[in-house]
């Protein structure tokens, strides 16, 4: 279960770095997994959740989401789909779980959670 977790934090911060030019670090701390600066000189701290199988007899991902809430963000991701979702710590309120059908996990998806989350659109990849 820990390498799948470790895997997600690599994915995301590939794939923030790729579409966003989002510099992040990995970071072992209590509540943080990725450390990022944004193109505009922010700083945000992202919790890291991944899954990798679905759900049987619900057709769903689950993510187990932490009672401590010290990031800026939820970065949810599905590692047979190869992207993420972002979402504000405020989004959860006091969930401790959440589920996300595997529809939701587009490249279109992606970056809009981006932008909705961060204001950042994906970097011009022509």
């Amino acid at each position: 279960m820990k390498q799948t977790g470790r895997t997600g934090e690599y994915l995301a911060a590939f794939l923030l770095s790729d579409h966003y030019d989002i510099e992040s670090s990995i970071v072992t701390t209590t509540g943080d997994d990725l450390w990022c600066k944004l193109p505009d000189g922010r700083l945000v701290k992202i919790q890291v959740k991944t899954a990798n199988t679905i759900q049987k007899g619900r057709n769903k991902y689950f993510f187990q989401t932490s009672t401590l809430k010290t990031s800026d963000f939820y970065c949810f991701v599905s590692l047979d789909k190869q992207f993420f979702l972002l979402k504000p710590i405020k989004w959860l309120r006091k969930r401790e779980g959440v589920r996300f059908s595997p529809n939701q996990f587009t490249l279109e998806k992606m970056h809009q959670s981006v932008e909705k989350s961060l204001n950042i659109k994906p970097r011009d990849c022509s």
